[in-house]
């Protein structure tokens, strides 16, 4: 009778072990992921931007944990030719993300990405097909402001282009009232990004290569660091001084954080 007893004691125990186990897996694979578009200066310093992959995924191994990031961040789908980089991520490193993205200098921000194409009809379809497969997504706050920015690399657009392109993505039912000095809700951006010249190659104007809607999560907050850390400020500026740009770059991909030491052999004059 013990040995009955014990024995569908044991069967229940492996039986809920693998229930458990199953919704776990169910759970993990239903899991919700979210696309994410880092936008850089690509005309930005020729030195900065060969930092920029190694700043990127050393602050996201910070950050995220190595394994999601070497998941997620992967070089070959990185383009140092692009002002973008994007990223498939669990909408719960959210967070970590938005951390890690005010930390970075090679990079402007990090933004929600709702659609992409390499044509604004294909990027419009998609925009529409994201809407009705993401019902709660963020469209704004009765009462808050908002606005819709057109951003253009490497070829200007007029105003009159600008705003027809808004038009072509007033099919997301915003809230609110548009202000387009710091709005009080959030802000959309539909990138165009334009080829790129290369060694003075004469690049293609006639289309983009890639558009993209976004919206904005969080911008890095270099500025007001290289404010602070400016040349100008210092008592002393030698012929080797560091700019603070480079300075904070290099410490990023050291993944220098609280309590860690860090040794410099190359402090020189400590200017």
């Amino acid at each position: 009778r013990t040995r009955s007893i014990m024995s569908t004691v044991a069967s229940a125990s492996a039986s809920a072990s693998a229930s458990a186990s199953a919704s776990a897996s169910a759970s993990a694979e239903s899991e919700a992921m979210k696309r994410y578009t880092f936008f850089a200066f690509v005309n930005n310093r020729k030195t900065l931007e060969g930092y920029r992959w190694a700043e990127i995924s050393s602050l996201a191994e910070l950050y995220l944990g190595r394994d999601e990031a070497r998941k997620a961040f992967r070089k070959q789908d990185y383009d140092d030719s692009s002002a973008f980089f994007s990223v498939t991520l669990p909408a719960r490193l959210e967070g970590q993300l938005v951390a890690m993205t005010k930390r970075l200098i090679t990079v402007h921000g990090v933004y929600e990405c709702w659609a992409a194409a390499e044509t604004l009809g294909e990027m419009e379809k998609r925009l529409r097909t994201h809407l009705q497969t993401h019902p709660n997504a963020y469209v704004g706050e009765p009462g808050k402001s908002f606005r819709v920015d057109v951003t253009t690399v490497n070829r200007k657009y007029s105003p009159k282009e600008q705003q027809a392109v808004r038009k072509r993505v007033e099919l997301v039912p915003f809230v609110g009232d548009v202000r387009l000095d710091d709005p009080e809700a959030t802000e959309y951006v539909v990138f165009i990004e334009y080829e790129r010249a290369i060694n003075g190659v004469t690049r293609d104007t006639s289309k983009a290569r890639l558009w993209t809607f976004t919206r904005l999560l969080a911008r890095s907050e270099k500025y007001a660091l290289f404010k602070e850390l400016t040349l100008k400020k210092r008592a002393f500026i030698g012929p080797t001084s560091t700019a603070a740009d480079v300075a904070l770059a290099m410490a990023n991909i050291g993944q220098v954080s609280p309590g860690k030491v860090v040794y410099d052999p190359f402090v020189g004059t400590g200017s």
